[in-house]
């Protein structure tokens, strides 16, 4: 659905909303923060290896707020009306800065080369507003520095990120420090080796199985051979008349 200048749902309150809290967003960020952002931080990575879950939000200041007790990352929605406000500033009560770092963060987060963004997209409905807009002039930027009203919260998002993915998802993926290689590599070898083990297991079974049939087909031949020998003789035959009867 493409929403208009005029026709975001909530825009009166939504404008209210930035309005008071612009200034406390900017009196809060760190301006003397420079680092990099891994090239894996984004909502895909997050929501399968972090088991982070997405709610998307209408309201601007919610944009990636994380509750980690219950791994909900909130997503503003409206990329469309952050570009088309863009596009004619002079009606926009949000300054253009803070517009083009929303639509950077949306790309960061979904960057369109990678086709796990588009599978978690047309899971949640999004493909279209989202994916479908491309970058809209505004790459997303794994520097820090480049962040001045949404860097607190990448940061977060970086961190959770570093952390060793979550139950079993560990055994798939490093975590970004390397601390669980050890286990991994345990895991993988121990699997490989169980498996090998199996089929070296299975594959001796099942000789040891027809070796058996085997022996048994012998022992019966020479039983067979024994009792036509044994009623060949007619003193021994009269005393095996269940075997020589015929």
């Amino acid at each position: 659905m493409d929403f208009g200048l005029d026709d975001i749902p909530g825009d009166t309150q939504l404008k209210s909303a930035v309005t008071t809290r612009l200034a406390q967003r900017l009196g809060s960020t760190r301006n003397d923060y420079s680092g990099r952002l891994d090239s894996e931080l984004t909502a895909s990575s997050l929501v399968r290896y972090h088991d982070v879950k997405i709610v998307w939000t209408s309201i601007l200041e919610d944009h990636l707020s994380f509750d980690r007790n219950k791994r909900i990352l909130k997503i503003f929605e409206h990329k469309i009306w952050a570009r088309n406000y863009l596009r004619d500033t002079e009606r926009s009560v949000v300054p253009a800065d803070v517009l083009q770092e929303v639509i950077r963060t949306l790309n960061l987060l979904f960057p369109s080369f990678k086709e796990s963004t588009k599978s978690l997209l047309e899971a949640h409905g999004r493909l279209e507003t989202i994916y479908g807009l491309g970058y809209c002039g505004h790459r997303g930027s794994l520097e820090l520095a480049d962040y001045k009203y949404w860097r607190a919260e990448l940061e977060e998002l970086q961190n959770l990120l570093n952390e060793q993915p979550r139950g079993l998802k560990q055994f798939w993926r490093p975590d970004r420090e390397g601390r669980n290689l050890m286990v991994l590599a345990l895991f993988w070898i121990s699997g490989v080796m169980v498996f090998i083990l199996t089929v070296v297991s299975s594959v001796f079974g099942a000789m040891s199985v027809a070796y058996a049939r085997v022996q048994i087909r012998q022992a019966n031949d020479a039983f067979d051979l024994a009792v036509a020998q044994a009623c060949a003789d007619p003193d021994i035959g009269k005393n095996l008349p269940q075997y020589c009867s015929k």
